[in-house]
């Protein structure tokens, strides 16, 4: 260019971000239980909630270009008692006279376990004592409690008793049900504008449902995908304590590392499926950090440690801002 007179030349050069290739499924798995009352954490947690549905949901050029399910979770989930004759609930672990009444102590049908059902009862390793019969399913509440293990820590399909997952009858169920994945965004924020604190810590269920929430299979069925696009899975898991019980360990008070064990275990399956992770722990009693949060995370970065309820915003905006980057198309 030089020989011919023309010693420099500019160059521009542009860059477009497009949706065509790479869609969002994300599944919000929400912490519903019983400390998220104090300091209105779940006040704070709904509205973060609601402006990240509003974030993402905007990016959407199309129906179908993001979609979001949600996944509120205590000791167990509520799949909702619509659900009652599906054929991947297991009933054998099930019985509608869980607890006790106001005059009867505490222990009536388990013989040495505290406000236990009766499958959270038989997995702790006690005795039932209260005989089940044939009760009519519709006094099922809707909530199931941890899959036989390894079933608890993987995506496998249920197909058989060892694979379904066993009716449970806790009675501070989540009182918002899970909801699939979907693109009607008034659904999405109705399930969160009904969710309300009660029950115990297992983020374990709540994050195996999450996983499940994105796949196409029984029992939640997400959408198919289009084998020419390209999708980001991902789940935002927002807690607020420590694991402190689930089906076989714990005394739903302290934590336990038997129950962070599992967890562990299914966020590795989690990761190594593909799906990215961000965990969202706040810690406003002094508890301390989470055993097992951190390294959930896809990674570091992926991870929030949050102190105060005003924090919940800030954090759930730049989780926002991180996945709805577009890959560079041109």
């Amino acid at each position: 260019m030089k020989v011919a007179g023309i010693p420099n030349m500019n160059f521009n050069a542009s860059s477009t971000a497009t949706w065509g290739a790479n869609l969002l499924r994300v599944a919000l798995v929400l912490d519903n239980t019983g400390s998220m009352a104090d300091y209105n954490k779940i006040g704070a947690l709904q509205s973060a909630a609601k402006n990240l549905v509003t974030q993402l949901s905007d990016l959407a050029q199309k129906n179908g270009d993001v979609y979001i399910s949600v996944v509120p979770f205590e000791i167990d989930v509520n799949v909702g008692t619509s659900n009652v004759g599906a054929s991947w609930l297991r009933w054998d672990l099930w019985d509608p006279k869980n607890y006790s009444n106001s005059s009867q102590p505490y222990n009536t049908y388990c013989n040495q376990g505290y406000w236990m059902t009766m499958a959270q009862c038989k997995g702790h390793g006690y005795t039932w004592t209260h005989t089940v019969g044939s009760p009519n399913h519709n006094q099922w509440n809707g909530c199931v409690t941890d899959r036989d293990q390894d079933n608890d820590v993987n995506s496998v399909a249920p197909s058989s008793t060892t694979t379904n997952f066993p009716a449970d009858q806790d009675q501070s169920c989540p009182a918002a049900q899970i909801l699939p994945l979907t693109y009607n965004w008034s659904n999405v924020t109705n399930t969160i504008n009904q969710m309300s604190p009660g029950g115990a810590t297992n983020q374990t269920i709540g994050l195996q449902w999450g996983w499940l929430s994105l796949l196409q299979q029984s029992p939640l069925n997400a959408p198919s995908e289009d084998a020419t696009s390209q999708y980001q899975h991902i789940i935002i898991l927002f807690t607020d304590g420590l694991n402190t019980g689930d089906r076989w360990y714990g005394d739903f008070s302290n934590t336990s590392s038997q129950v962070d064990a599992r967890m562990t275990k299914l966020c590795t399956n989690i990761k190594n499926s593909g799906v990215t992770i961000f965990t969202v722990q706040i810690d406003t009693d002094g508890a301390g950090q989470s055993a097992v949060l951190p390294t959930c995370a896809t990674d570091a970065s992926h991870f929030f440690m949050l102190t105060q309820p005003s924090q919940i915003a800030a954090a759930f905006s730049q989780i926002g801002t991180e996945i709805s980057k577009l890959r560079v198309a041109k």
